[in-house]
């Protein structure tokens, strides 16, 4: 799926990767319209996940991060829960799990999702 956002690029590197990931979540809605957080660092959050309103809440740690691919960003958004907290479809081994999602973000501010790995997370619950 490919959809236009904040244009990414003309700024410095740091306003570049800001602008890529807001572009991100402007697209995606994650972690909340209006909510820019750190990029390149781990910070607290709440997972929203799905299920009956209002779906299920996990405390997690949380991660954005977007590395240069020529003209292009990747962006990644990484959540980590306690497993004894979310454990979903039973992938969840160990003390936490975690999913990663990955995004193209081109300097017109299009957005293209690439793939994701990791545990089913919260996000996914029905």
């Amino acid at each position: 799926m490919t959809a236009s956002g904040a244009a990414c690029g003309g700024g410095g590197d740091d306003a570049d990767r800001e602008d890529a990931v807001r572009a991100v979540i402007s697209q995606w809605e994650t972690p909340g319209p209006g909510d820019m957080p750190a990029v390149g660092s781990d910070y607290e959050c709440v997972i929203a996940g799905g299920g009956p309103y209002p779906g299920i809440r996990i405390p997690g740690v949380c991660r954005w991060d977007a590395e240069r691919d020529g003209d292009n960003w990747i962006v990644s958004e990484k959540q980590t829960w306690r497993c004894e907290d979310f454990n979903g479809n039973g992938t969840c081994t160990g003390e936490t799990g975690w999913h990663t999602w990955r995004y193209r973000a081109a300097p017109d501010g299009s957005v293209e999702r690439l793939d994701d790995s990791g545990a089913f997370p919260p996000r996914m619950v029905e």
